[in-house]
């Protein structure tokens, strides 16, 4: 099975330290096949935000969007920080790029 690739509109988003946040996000479905049931959206690498490493996506047909929101926390220590989630399918096969969420 071949999954659709994605698109995230720019998000990139500054957090003052220890801000706490619902981050909502657009994503769309860029492909010509539907996403699975089952997809979320993943922590992958770098800083997680929060206490969810994965957040429920609905199952998209082509041209479609949904909103999807993370709670996140910015964290404690000053400097620029960066956390990386993919699209992931319920079988746990990653599709389309990262997205990049920086405090």
């Amino acid at each position: 099975m071949r999954c659709n690739v994605y698109k995230f509109f720019d998000v990139y988003y500054v957090m003052c330290q220890l801000y706490r946040a619902i981050q909502w996000l657009c994503l769309y479905s860029t492909g010509d096949e539907s996403w699975p049931f089952g997809c979320s959206l993943r922590f992958v690498c770098g800083e997680q935000f929060g206490p969810h490493g994965s957040v429920s996506v609905d199952m998209l047909q082509p041209g479609e969007m949904t909103d999807v929101s993370i709670e996140m926390t910015s964290p404690s220590q000053t400097g620029i920080h960066q956390g990386q989630w993919r699209m992931c399918t319920a079988a746990g096969l990653y599709f389309g790029g990262k997205l990049s969420l920086k405090s």
